[in-house]
């Protein structure tokens, strides 16, 4: 059995943290909250408390910020806001570079194409746009759902996007043709992942529900009851030994990759979790991830034996 300790916990958000991401350099982690900034963490080398702190680096937006993402190849920084923008933010020049306005409602989620130099982003309108990652140029925008699009990730050259409607889409590329669609979850997709061993793609969604997938051809296999509400984040370790899921519950929860058997629940008050649903959670380590959430904090936690 799994064995896990809270080494960290950092409260300088004053907003909820949406999202959390791999920062600009090895050892770094950026947090997108609420409040307004894009923040950085330090976590090189942690052991203890007094190394997972704040970094020298933030970005303050105008609008509360919904997601993030580091083209580290660029050096660009995007992120998301509450009100459809989407900040373009150069870090070699450590200034913001475009605003792009398209979407009506918040940006919930990007992916980034290198092969083809295009950012995709979903929106609360249900909208995708595409985009030029060097001249900012729209190439594409249009209507997928009448929900929020919450999750885009790039699989094996082919793009799978996740709705609030509750279908899973998979798109060719770059030409974004629709190839096939499914009904995935009850009332919305929250989060999408590729099995980092298998032919297999997972699905979290608004029903509680982690659910599995042969891919591409994304028939179903199976599905677990994993959580009490929505699942938001699911998130692999460095090893492929070990997944985790988030969730509105305010519960973490430890999985067996290979089998899915639960290993761990984590939560307060026996590990003096989080408060609030838990929006996202990013591994760090082999043996060590960071978890955030409504409650505006960020855990960090290691395990410590098997």
């Amino acid at each position: 059995m799994l064995k896990v300790e809270k080494i960290a916990e950092l409260r300088q958000h004053a907003g909820p943290v949406y999202q959390l991401q791999k920062g600009r350099s090895k050892g770094h982690l950026l947090s997108a909250s609420g409040d307004k900034f894009i923040a950085e963490w330090k976590f090189e080398g942690i052991e203890s408390s007094q190394e997972f702190k704040p970094s020298n680096f933030a970005v303050q937006l105008e609008n509360a910020c919904y997601s993030i993402l580091f083209i580290e190849a660029k050096q660009l920084l995007l992120a998301g806001n509450s009100e459809g923008g989407i900040h373009v933010i150069d870090l070699a020049q450590n200034q913001e570079v475009r605003l792009l306005k398209v979407h009506e409602k918040g940006v919930f989620c990007f992916e980034y194409i290198p092969e083809e130099n295009m950012v995709i982003c979903g929106g609360g309108d249900g909208m995708m746009s595409v985009w030029d990652a060097d001249s900012w140029k729209l190439l594409r925008h249009f209507q997928i759902s009448a929900k929020k699009i919450r999750s885009i990730q790039l699989i094996e050259n082919q793009l799978l996007v996740g709705d609030g409607d509750g279908y899973i889409r998979l798109f060719d590329t770059p030409w974004l043709n629709e190839l096939s669609t499914i009904e995935a979850h009850e009332e919305g997709v929250y989060c999408l992942t590729k099995h980092p061993t298998k032919p297999v793609l997972i699905s979290g969604g608004k029903d509680a529900h982690i659910r599995f997938w042969k891919f591409p051809s994304l028939e179903p296999t199976h599905a677990i009851a994993a959580h009490n509400f929505g699942v938001y984040a699911l998130k692999f370790s460095p090893d492929h030994k070990l997944a985790l899921s988030t969730s509105r519950d305010k519960t973490v929860k430890l999985w067996d990759a290979e089998t899915f058997d639960l290993m761990m629940r984590i939560e307060k008050p026996a590990f003096q979790g989080h408060t609030h649903s838990v929006n996202d959670a990013c591994w760090i380590a082999t043996n060590c991830f960071v978890t955030t959430g409504d409650d505006r904090r960020l855990i960090c936690w290691k395990i410590t034996d098997e």
